[in-house]
C-alpha cells in the first residue's frame, strides 16, 4: 500500500511547490510524497494531507513559509487480528 500527499486531492495533482512569482503557473508541480510500505494489518489506516497551504503573517504581510507545502502522514492501528 502507496500512500501519496497529491493523492490526497480528487485529482491527485495539487501542486506542492510553489514556483517564484515570475515563473509562469506550470511550474507548480506535486513533487513531494511521502511513501509507505504498509504491512498486511487488518484495521491498518494511512491518510496524508498537505499543510502550510495557507501564508502566515510575518512582520505584518502574509508569506508562505516554504517554497514546498509540508505533507502531514497519518498512521493508525486498531489491532484487529487477522
Amino acid at each position: 500500500m502507496l500512500a501519496a500527499a497529491a493523492s490526497c486531492s480528487a485529482s491527485g495533482s495539487r501542486p506542492t511547490v510553489r514556483a517564484p512569482l515570475s515563473f509562469s503557473e506550470r511550474y507548480s508541480l506535486p513533487i513531494d510524497f511521502a511513501l509507505v510500505r504498509a504491512p498486511r494489518l487488518a484495521g491498518l489506516r494511512i491518510a496524508s494531507e498537505l499543510r502550510f497551504v495557507e501564508p502566515v503573517l510575518f512582520s505584518g504581510r502574509p508569506r508562505f513559509l516554504s517554497d514546498h507545502v509540508g505533507v502531514e502522514l497519518r498512521v493508525s492501528w486498531d489491532g484487529t487480528p487477522t
